[in-house]
This record gives structure tokens, sequence and C-alpha cells, in this order.
């Protein structure tokens, strides 16, 4: 035993702390750390959840899953906590990324064109406007949906076949699939990201810079 090991097991013993991971999982064999060295491509388990031991029964879920921008491994730990009131939807505000998908363009053009003549009776330009914004608004979340829900089907197929990829990592055609996987994962959330940068500082737009009485 390393003096490294030796000291983690007389820490977690002294303070009746638990190695949550393989306590659930005590015949798997999983690594978070991968890297080459000198001695060839080498994988490691360095990464630990260690909890109090009279919490094991509200643990659901102790697992080690893909990570991005790392050579680690995320570890994963879930409790059975109590339920949150559920949120609503909150407020719509268009994503202006839209108007860089031609698809998207071409279809607003379309229900501009067909709502005037759809009411061309309509005397009140004003009036006409808001119907056309309304079906726009209309068509715009319809459509957001969709490529989101796409968007994230395809984040969980990059996670699947790389979890899947990490636990057979054992051959150079393994590593060169993880790695490209994982490089097609980084760019979709890194622009997922990019999004909640945006969001975030609309979120102080309207809340942040407000009056109030004090």
């Amino acid at each position: 035993m390393t003096e490294y090991s030796q000291a983690l097991t007389n820490m977690t013993e002294e303070m009746n702390l638990i190695d949550i991971w393989r306590i659930l999982n005590p015949d798997v064999k999983r690594y978070t750390w991968r890297g080459h060295t000198k001695n060839g491509f080498v994988q490691s388990r360095l990464d630990y959840f260690f909890i109090s031991s009279h919490m094991i029964y509200d643990v659901q879920v102790a697992d080690i899953a893909p990570s991005i921008k790392s050579d680690h491994s995320l570890l994963k730990l879930s409790f059975n906590l109590k339920p949150c009131e559920s949120r609503g939807k909150g407020f719509w505000k268009f994503n202006n990324s839209l108007l860089s998908d031609n698809s998207y363009v071409v279809k607003v053009k379309q229900i501009i064109v067909d709502n005037q003549n759809k009411y061309s009776e309509l005397t009140n330009k004003s009036l006409l406007w808001d119907v056309i914004k309304c079906e726009i608004r209309s068509y715009t979340i319809s459509y957001s949906s969709y490529i989101a829900k796409q968007k994230r089907s395809t984040i969980d197929g990059l996670y699947i076949e790389l979890s899947h990829l990490e636990k057979n990592l054992n051959n150079t055609e393994n590593i060169d699939r993880y790695n490209d996987v994982k490089h097609q994962l980084e760019a979709l959330l890194q622009e997922k990201t990019n999004g909640l940068h945006i969001r975030s500082r609309a979120i102080h737009i309207d809340q942040n810079e407000k009056s109030n009485k004090y």
C-alpha cells in the first residue's frame, strides 16, 4: 500500500467515511483517469466520492460517467430527496441564433406572405402586424422545441456511445473513436453553454436593473 493510499484509509476510518461508488459496485472495474505515459496508455481510478456511512441508504445513483474537456471522468452521485415544488416554463424569449437557420427564415417569410393574403381585408395595419407576430411566435416556439429535442437526442446518443467506449478502451481504434465522439460532444455542449451565457445576461437585465423601494 502506498503512502497516499494509507493516508486515505486512515482519513476515512477516522471520519467514518465510505467510498460509496465501490460499496455499490464491489465487483466492477472502472477508471476515472486515462492518459499516455512512457509505458503506454494508462487508466486509473483517482477520483472518489466519500460520504458518511449513515447516508448510504439515501443514495440513489453512484456512477462514473464520461466528461468533456478533461482527461478525468465525471463522478455522478444522486440522493433520494424530498420532492421540490415544480416550476412553470417562465417567459419565452426569442433565440436570435434562429436567424442563421435558413429553413426557419424561409418559413417565417412565407408566414408573413400567407397572413397578408389571409387577412387582406384588415384595414388596421397595426392589428395585421400583431396577428402576423402571433403566428410567427407560435411557429418559432414549435420549431425551437423540435430543434432542441433533436439536439438533446444527439447529445444523449453521444453520451451513451462515449460511456460504452470508455468502458472498453483497450485498443487504438477505440481510443481514436473515443476522442472523436468526445470532440463532437464538446462542440454541442459549448453551443449550449453559449446559450446559457446569453440567457443569464437577459435575466440580469430583466431582474437586476429595476428600481425598487429600497
